[in-house]
C-alpha cells in the first residue's frame, strides 16, 4: 500500500496528491505529519523537507509520476 505523507491543512499539493490517488483507485494511507511526529521524523530522515511525500515498497518519492512508474510495474 502507498503511504502519503502530508498535511491536512493549507497544503494544496497534498490535496492534489490525495485526489489523484483516489482518481486512479490507488489505495493509500494518509499520514498527517502535523499530528504524527514519527511520520515527520521518517521523511526528515530521508532528506525531505516538504510534503507531499509518497512511500511505496521501500522507496520514497517526491513526484507522483515517479511513484506511478514504480507502482504500475
Amino acid at each position: 500500500m502507498v503511504k502519503l505523507f502530508g498535511k491536512n491543512t493549507v497544503c494544496v499539493n497534498c490535496e492534489i496528491a490525495k485526489n489523484e490517488l483516489n482518481r486512479l483507485n490507488i489505495p493509500f494511507e494518509f499520514i498527517d505529519v502535523t499530528e504524527d511526529k514519527e511520520g515527520l521524523k521518517e521523511i526528515k530522515e530521508q532528506g525531505f523537507r516538504q510534503v507531499p511525500v509518497f512511500y511505496f515498497e521501500g522507496d520514497y518519492f517526491k513526484d507522483i509520476n515517479d511513484l506511478l512508474e514504480v507502482y504500475n510495474n
